[in-house]
């Protein structure tokens, strides 16, 4: 083989070796921002849950466990034919008739 043709043939590998830490490091990038989104959503939907069970009525002081809880009954479920906003509001009222020391005394359903 030449000079020519091994320097040919170690331009290609070392080109073919930055393609692929470009590429791991766009992957890697790529995966860092879909953590970041799931981690920016899970703070949107604990939001969420904590604005329904302060309407719920739910004593501030509560709302880890009764998030837990929540979490805990859906676990259990043996299937959930469709979850929507009143699957979600039945699970909230289940949660008010199994723990009512959890809920403010005024409020009203």
């Amino acid at each position: 083989m030449s000079t020519a043709q091994k320097q040919n043939k170690q331009r290609a590998y070392s080109d073919s070796e930055t393609s692929k830490n470009n590429f791991t490091l766009k992957y890697t990038n790529t995966i860092q921002d879909l953590v970041t989104e799931i981690q920016d959503l899970e703070s949107e939907i604990i939001d969420m849950f904590e604005v329904a069970f302060h309407f719920a009525g739910l004593d501030p002081q509560y709302f880890e466990q009764a998030l837990k809880y929540y979490t805990k009954i859906i676990e259990h479920q043996d299937e959930i034919d469709e979850y929507s906003a009143q699957s979600i509001i039945d699970i909230i009222t289940k949660i008010k008739y199994q723990k009512p020391q959890w809920f403010l005394s005024h409020t009203t359903e």
